[in-house]
């Protein structure tokens, strides 16, 4: 015998208000007070109400189209030293890239928000923001490892790209940088490589809390070569590291690397294979795609349904996105193992 479905309206009775009004306080929406949220839940419990899952997609489906159809726009947030500083980093552009797509491909407007701007404080910012009817952030990837950022978060639905951003902890989306790497030396070693050296910038590594070493110390074999984890290593570094640990093949988090060994007279991958931890999009490189593009529609996606459920402020217990990476064969390592 089947049970007689809990609607909105039934706890509307009890509580004798609207169903509008209940379906925004179990949505813990701020235009309802605080006191009638707890009640409406209170009575949605105590009659075991259980929402309609194909109820809820339309509503969802309704609440997106009335919102894109009154330009409903999502703040794209960066905060770095220069307004456009993010555009020095190939993977950085594939991030806002892939943000704006998402939002327009759910009927969404994108605008970007420079938090560094003179005199802009975190209250004025979000004055901004309210101001323009602006609810949603997305954050985009922090200049710099383990940042913090200050804003009345409770007043706002956001989201993190990436994990630099430490405080506070959002839900995020982001590359799995440890599946990465590790992907990348089992496929190395399966082309018979053997003395596989890490070159990465000691913040690339800070950024992904250490993982890019731990992966490497974690399968390293005596003939593993240290890593050379340094800020700016000048030519005559790079050629004391290459020339005392040997390394067949050099795995690093910049494609801009691989043109630096050229420039050092290193033929690849003849002499020594190259990979990237995270291609720029060059074909001719090999090494792990991490879709960037895909992270930051992650991001957005998240950020939608955080709105349709009001969900704002630091979450208790934030939820991380993790996409993995795919390996991609270019002309930069070749096979060593003999058939």
């Amino acid at each position: 015998m089947s049970r007689i479905r809990i609607t909105l309206r039934d706890i509307a009775a009890r509580c004798d208000i609207s169903a509008t009004a209940v379906s925004l306080a179990l949505r813990n929406h701020p235009s309802i007070p605080e006191s009638t949220r707890d009640r409406v839940r209170g009575v949605a419990a105590a009659l075991n109400y259980r929402p309609d899952p194909a109820l809820a997609a339309l509503n969802h489906y309704r609440h997106q189209r009335s919102s894109s159809a009154e330009g409903y726009v999502l703040a794209y947030v960066t905060c770095f030293e220069k307004r456009n500083g993010w555009q020095q980093s190939p993977f950085f552009r594939r991030v806002y890239r892939g943000a704006f797509a998402q939002a327009g491909t759910l009927g969404y407007r994108m605008e970007h928000f420079w938090l560094s701007e003179p005199g802009l404080t975190g209250e004025r910012f979000a004055h901004v923001l309210e101001a323009r009817g602006i609810r949603g952030m997305v954050i985009a990837p922090m200049p710099l490892p383990a940042s913090s950022l200050e804003l009345p978060w409770h007043r706002f639905s956001c989201v993190a790209i990436g994990p630099s951003l430490v405080s506070p902890v959002l839900n995020s989306a982001c590359g799995d940088q440890y599946q990465a790497i590790m992907l990348a030396l089992e496929r190395l070693r399966l082309l018979g490589y053997r003395r596989i050296g890490l070159l990465i910038h000691p913040d690339a590594d800070r950024r992904h809390q250490g993982k890019y070493q731990a992966a490497v110390a974690h399968t390293a074999t005596p003939e593993t070569p240290r890593p050379l984890v340094m800020a700016h290593p000048s030519d005559a570094d790079l050629r004391a590291w290459l020339k005392q640990y040997k390394p067949d093949v050099v795995i690093s988090d910049v494609d801009a690397n691989f043109d630096r060994l050229l420039r050092l007279g290193i033929r690849i991958p003849q002499k020594i294979g190259f990979a990237s931890l995270v291609r720029s999009g060059r074909k001719e490189i090999s090494g792990v795609e991490t879709y960037p593009e895909q992270i930051a529609g992650a991001a957005v996606l998240r950020l939608q349904q955080m709105l349709y459920e009001n969900q704002t402020g630091i979450p208790e217990l934030p939820s991380c996105t993790m996409l993995p990476g795919k390996w991609v064969d270019g002309i930069t390592t070749r096979s060593l193992t003999r058939t």
